[in-house]
């Protein structure tokens, strides 16, 4: 919090050289406490529209007004915003409140400590990094710690799942499959670095997630003896690590490795294996998106107009019109003006 303070006072007495303690300075957004619904007979309410709870066991809070099971509970003397809007489920009747700020004053903090003895310190390191852009202001959410915690869980079974001797390894990486697995991890490790050099965790995350579905849709006995697979997990780990430290570094020992995961170099990309082959051509008639069309990402302009040309849809559109122009993006869309 001080940190300018302390370095000028350093400098003034000769202890440092530096003038600010960093180049650039980013806040970290104010989490809110997740917004929700309750029992209305349980709260006292005034005329702003603030409530406090008088129910001496407390209440149950809501994410909607139908679900089944509350996400929380709040104790005498808690305190919402009311946004205004009721509804009934069986004949009781339910307001809505607004996220707020954490305070404990109206009693509705969510402490690390209580996070971490419920889903454990990784789910909870994990989930503030994706909720969103870290220096936005954001409310809590227990649907989506939940989330997290069962992708973690995924990540656990899949890496842990079949595991192979080094002896019925094999050595070559040339089916399709594991050249297919060889691109997207390398793919992986660009947009995971771009992601953590722009400050972009949420991101960073989501990639995460995506290459674990990945693992899961081409999991099978064949690729789990191939050695694009084990590359693939070891990789895969030591890019989890920063997020998910202690699952990180329990999954790496059990992968059979001695020095921490943390202690890893940082796996590097080649930009030969992580292109694409192929891409979407997205093909416009007058501006409108009338086909999508996978092409290969060496086609050249008069290619990419042959494609558009044989597809049907946009046959339906050029009927009686001649094409006047084309705009070509190099692996991205052609748009026919035509009249």
């Amino acid at each position: 919090l001080y940190a300018r303070f302390w370095t000028k006072a350093l400098r003034d007495a000769g202890v440092l050289e530096l003038e600010e303690p960093f180049r650039k300075l980013r806040h970290q957004g104010m989490l809110l406490a997740q917004p929700g619904w309750t029992i209305e007979s349980d709260l006292q309410v005034d005329s702003q529209g603030s409530a406090r709870v008088i129910a001496t066991e407390g209440v149950d809070a809501y994410d909607a007004p139908g679900a089944a099971q509350s996400y929380r509970h709040y104790p005498l003397d808690a305190k919402f915003d009311l946004t205004g809007a009721r509804s009934d489920r069986e004949g009781v009747s339910l307001v809505e409140f607004r996220a707020t700020k954490m305070s404990k004053s109206w009693r509705n903090v969510v402490t690390p400590d209580e996070v971490a003895a419920t889903v454990g310190g990784d789910a909870l390191r994990v989930y503030t990094l994706f909720m969103g852009p870290f220096d936005r202001t954001l409310p809590w959410s227990e649907q989506g710690l939940a989330g997290v915690s069962r992708w973690l869980g995924r990540v656990w079974n899949l890496v842990l799942g079949q595991t192979v001797r080094e002896s019925e390894r094999r050595q070559d990486m040339s089916t399709d499959v594991e050249v297919k697995l060889r691109r997207r991890l390398h793919q992986l490790v660009r947009r995971v670095g771009e992601d953590i050099d722009a400050l972009k965790f949420n991101t960073m995350v989501a990639a995460l997630m995506e290459f674990t579905n990945f693992l899961i849709e081409i999991d099978d006995e064949d690729i789990r003896t191939s050695k694009a697979w084990q590359e693939a997990l070891e990789t895969f780990l030591i890019l989890l690590a920063p997020s998910a430290v202690f699952m990180a570094e329990e999954l790496w020992e059990r992968l059979g490795h001695t020095r921490s995961v943390h202690e890893q170099e940082w796996p590097a990309w080649d930009a030969n294996v992580a292109a694409d082959e192929t891409f979407t051509l997205v093909v416009q008639v007058n501006g409108k998106v009338r086909e999508r069309i996978e092409a290969s990402t060496a086609i050249d302009e008069m290619q990419a107009r042959r494609l558009a040309l044989a597809s049907p849809r946009v046959q339906a559109h050029l009927q009686g019109l001649e094409v006047h122009k084309v705009f070509y993006r190099q692996g991205r869309l052609i748009n026919l003006v035509v009249r």
